[in-house]
């Protein structure tokens, strides 16, 4: 598994000929802290021992697969704290504060990866998510010209399975007929990127805080 986990991408390029992305973090600009936040203004205390970037509780694992409702998740969300007084568009909308911005930029690269390389988007999400940030991609360059930089799309909810688990891999992996050791992925989550490498797939961790795909990928477009 370590060997499969990459710290210099340009060692592998000439091996690829697909780049599956992870969407929240590498694409999709978003931030774990502000829906901590949010929660905490709400009146929920320790939110983030709920729900943070490194794990989160079974609530919002079967949030990630599809197998509760938003509206059973904020009924849920709510009886953890009886004693505050909130609504569910309040709850949906502190969780959906995660969701910022998707730079048509990032879009663009991998229209021009796509000349070279199969690419994927492959995310852990979920249908509250889903429905927003879809809105923010439309208002950014409209849903088609997003659609059209990959040739498949898959959201964990609508799967039924979810990231690190090898099933997820195996199943994009099946579906595209790849190679695994002709083929790269990309994501801001150490466990998830452990899970790609697990099954033999060329993974790579990127540090949000330092990197971007603009200039990850800079080159691999010539």
């Amino acid at each position: 598994m370590q060997d499969c986990i990459v710290q210099d991408i340009s060692l592998i390029k000439g091996k690829i000929k697909t780049i599956i992305f992870d969407f929240g973090g590498v694409i999709f600009n978003i931030d774990y802290q502000i829906p901590i936040n949010q929660f905490k203004k709400l009146g929920f205390k320790n939110f983030e021992l709920f729900y943070d970037k490194s794990g989160q509780t079974n609530l919002f694992d079967q949030l990630e697969i599809g197998a509760i409702s938003p509206d059973y998740f904020a009924a849920k969300i709510k009886e953890s704290a009886p004693e505050i007084d909130v609504t569910k568009d309040e709850i949906l909308c502190a969780w959906n504060s995660i969701l910022l911005d998707i730079p048509k930029e990032r879009i663009m690269l991998i229209q021009e990866l796509q000349r070279r390389y199969k690419t994927l988007l492959l995310s852990n999400t979920n249908a509250i998510h889903v429905e927003r940030f879809l809105e923010i991609v439309d208002e950014t360059m409209t849903l088609d010209f997003f659609n059209s930089s990959f040739t498949k799309i898959y959201y964990s909810n609508e799967m039924g399975m979810r990231k690190p688990n090898s099933d997820i891999f195996e199943k994009v992996i099946s579906d595209n007929q790849l190679i695994p050791s002709e083929t790269l992925f990309i994501d801001d989550s150490i466990q998830h990127v452990r899970g790609a490498a697990q099954v033999g797939i060329y993974s790579y961790h990127l540090d949000v805080d330092t990197e971007d795909i603009l200039t990850l990928f800079e080159d691999w477009t010539i």
